[in-house]
């Protein structure tokens, strides 16, 4: 890897990972696959992207990956608001 500046620790334990990081990286960090992110970046969606300049060369900021992924958690029974859960289940859908 080009760029090694280190900000943070791996998912997966005492790995430092890189400020900056290429698709593949992400993809074997985070398990989103090259081609979804280049279907996100088609789609002005997803995490925030760095193009070198001059290059075709893609980056992401490990920082932003991470905040992309929390930004839209997926609502689960467990994580709702008290007054969801109190209700009775019959009620939940009416």
């Amino acid at each position: 890897m080009s760029i090694n500046a280190t900000r943070t620790l791996d998912l997966r334990g005492d790995l430092p990972l890189p400020i900056f990081l290429r698709p593949r990286e992400v993809e074997a960090i985070f398990g989103i696959s090259e081609g979804a992110l280049a279907n996100l970046r088609w789609a002005k969606q997803g995490p925030r992207f760095f193009r070198k300049p001059g290059g075709r060369s893609i980056f992401y900021r490990c920082r932003d990956v991470e905040a992309w992924l929390s930004s839209n958690p997926v609502q689960t029974g467990d994580s709702m608001e008290g007054d969801m859960k109190e209700r009775p289940r019959n009620e939940l859908f009416t």
